[in-house]
């Protein structure tokens, strides 16, 4: 099967072509909507276009922003809790975890969740199935998410992603941050239980939680640096993906630009 074209080539023949059509038909005052990007006739114009991208896209951010709170908050709220055990309670303290639920589920599950008040939720699937070492692994690698409100930090900037995903930059970032998140709370437990029990803890719990500080995020990564392998972890976004970057960014200003054009003439 032959290769689809490369992103960027595929961007950068959008934003010529924008700026070719802009400079050729005259719907603005000095010409094409967009023809500052050709000419930079008017420097307030494409101000304002700068400006009314970053409004937009802070208006989507934050609608994104409270409907996965608010997606999240219902799941939470749906979760059967359980009593905790007081022998629980005691390990949880010893971990440093200062707000901790246990829900009934099968699933062997662990995640971190709260905005202001970061809480560590346990399955009982997975209160039963992890020994006391591997029970540790999982507590201090929680602990250190909600002691960092990664939470919070995630929502924030997986919502920009989102928001922005025809930027692959912010996307990359947004992945590189959970990935390094994940990392630095493995290496909290390791520093306690040991790599042995942490791996063996990540071994048993279920995939899910998409969407909150889950123990099983990144497990493939994880599983590979536990075990002493390659971390793989690219530090560095490639030249391609900042070009194609760069070029939606120009593109998605280019079409403010033409919006305030339009709403100059109107006026």
């Amino acid at each position: 099967m032959r290769r689809l074209p490369q992103l960027g080539l595929i961007a950068t023949a959008i934003v010529l072509a924008a700026g070719c059509l802009s400079a050729a038909v005259p719907c603005g005052r000095d010409g094409g909507p967009c023809s500052w990007i050709v000419r930079g006739s008017d420097p307030r114009l494409a101000l304002q276009a700068v400006e009314v991208t970053i409004a937009v896209f802070t208006v989507g951010w934050v609608v994104r922003f409270l409907l996965v709170v608010r997606q999240t908050n219902s799941v939470i709220g749906q979760l059967p809790r359980r009593g905790l055990p007081r022998w629980l309670q005691g390990r949880a303290d010893d971990a440093g975890v200062a707000r901790l639920v246990c829900f009934e589920s099968p699933a062997r599950l662990a995640f971190c969740a709260g905005l202001i008040s970061p809480t560590v939720y346990l399955s009982t699937g997975a209160l039963n199935r992890l020994d006391r070492a591997e029970l540790g692994a999982v507590l201090h690698h929680e602990a250190h998410h909600a002691s960092g409100y990664e939470p919070l930090r995630r929502l924030v900037i997986g919502s920009m992603a989102d928001v922005l995903c025809f930027i692959p930059l912010v996307k990359w970032l947004a992945d590189h941050r959970r990935e390094a998140a994940e990392l630095r709370a493995d290496d909290a437990a390791v520093r306690v239980v040991g790599r042995t029990a942490t791996a063996g803890a990540l071994l048993a719990m279920t995939p899910g939680a998409a969407g909150f500080a889950a123990f099983s995020d990144c497990a493939e990564l994880r599983a590979r640096r536990l075990l002493g392998e390659d971390e793989d972890i690219p530090r560095y976004p490639s030249l391609q993906m900042v070009f194609t970057s760069a070029a939606a960014l120009m593109f998605a200003v280019s079409v403010a630009n033409c919006l305030t054009d339009m709403a100059h003439l109107v006026r």
